[in-house]
């Protein structure tokens, strides 16, 4: 179990969730200042904005369940993307809320669907919690595929804003509830 102070959250067997360092600001650049990586989520962010998102989740680390970090190849150490959760994100969602981001040269090798299932694993198992939930560009087919694929159940499509995503006005929204999950286990 990770507490506030630790460096990793969790690992799967080719994946770790490790605390965002200092040196991780080329991959957030990479991320949300790439065109294609944020076309779901109404474009791209200035440098600024990303550093501000790298300082936020180094300081937030484990307090009240606010883990978004770097997903890392286990042996390795490169870095493939970013991943995470927090929880109660929005009052009329109970629950932990999570996305991730794979840089392009690591996608289509099955690491989005890892890093869920791990963190589908800690939630459940660990923090236990009831629910888990993403949203989702209903455009966004390779994200979608991945949620249904782990028993991701599409609770509807919905419109609502977020300041700093702001043409990502569409989401379908994805859940999982833990007797749900303790099912699929079976």
């Amino acid at each position: 179990m990770a507490d506030s102070l630790s460096e990793k959250i969790f690992e799967t067997s080719r994946l770790i969730l490790r605390r965002v360092e200092e040196g991780d600001r080329n991959l957030f650049v990479r991320l949300f200042c790439d065109e294609d990586m944020m076309r779901f989520l109404g474009g791209t962010w200035a440098v600024d904005l990303t550093e501000e998102t790298l300082k936020e989740w180094r300081e937030e680390w484990g307090k009240q369940n606010y883990y978004y970090g770097v997903i890392q190849l286990i042996g390795e150490g490169t870095a493939v993307g970013i991943a995470g959760f927090t929880e109660d994100t929005n009052p009329d969602e109970p629950g932990l809320e999570f996305s991730w981001f794979v840089l392009p040269e690591h996608q289509q090798r099955g690491y989005a669907s890892e890093i869920t299932g791990g963190m589908m694993t800690y939630v459940f198992e660990v923090l236990k919690k009831e629910r888990l939930f993403a949203e989702t560009h209903p455009d966004n087919n390779a994200s979608n595929r991945v949620l249904e694929k782990l028993g991701f159940k599409n609770a509807g499509e919905r419109q609502h804003q977020y300041d700093s995503l702001p043409g990502f006005e569409r989401q379908v929204l994805w859940e999982i509830h833990s007797a749900d999950w303790q099912n699929l286990k079976k």
